[in-house]
């Protein structure tokens, strides 16, 4: 008997929409609007989280998708998410406990 190759069910994911809507409210916020980059990371990274829950998001993608930097730039010798990284995780964590 042949086995038929039947994926397994996925569970529902949650609706974005109120993450999305917080996620805007924190890139709008005085902190978030000071620095574009800044902006652009968090909504680079929360709208991958929120489109693909779980997905890995690889510190290439984010270099190429948010600095421009070319798609196999080296990421030991030119670390720009790393430096923001420690700039942008405490503006995150001050916002979302302000909205």
């Amino acid at each position: 008997m042949a086995k038929l190759n039947v994926p397994a069910a996925q569970p529902p994911q949650p609706d974005a929409r109120p993450y999305r809507g917080l996620l805007e409210r924190v890139a709008a916020s005085r902190k978030f609007q000071k620095s574009a980059r800044m902006r652009e990371l968090l909504l680079y990274l929360g709208g991958r989280s929120l489109e693909q829950p779980g997905c890995e998001i690889r510190e290439q993608e984010i270099g190429v998708a948010v600095f421009g930097r070319p798609p196999h730039y080296d990421t030991v010798a030119d670390t720009p998410f790393m430096v923001f990284r420690t700039r942008v995780d405490p503006a995150i964590a001050l916002e979302y406990n302000r909205v």
